[in-house]
């Protein structure tokens, strides 16, 4: 099965990786951010999951929202603390495919 996202990075073209912190830096507001170590280990993770990237992202998307509605002051600064929202849309994409 061909995870979505996951594109020929020889042709110049984005990978999983890379699309993922590519919307958590629009999301958070900020293109110069990268990811730790441990955040592109749950990526690895995610992928391997075979959880296509539309659904991580739409995870990430809708766990910042959830992170502005609460009117916290501190940035989002890792992936980790959007795992469950990730993790929520997954179960729902797998749900509605059932």
């Amino acid at each position: 099965m061909r995870l979505l996202g996951a594109r020929n990075h020889l042709r110049g073209e984005v990978t999983y990786h890379e699309e993922i912190e590519q919307s958590f830096q629009e999301f958070r507001g900020t293109a110069n951010f990268r990811l730790s170590t441990s955040d592109w280990g749950l990526i690895s993770k995610w992928q391997l999951q075979q959880i296509p990237v539309e659904i991580v992202i739409r995870g990430v998307k809708e766990g910042f929202k959830q992170h502005e509605a609460r009117r916290k002051r501190e940035s989002v600064n890792s992936l980790a603390y959007l795992t469950a929202t990730v993790l929520k849309e997954w179960a729902e994409y797998r749900k509605r495919a059932a």
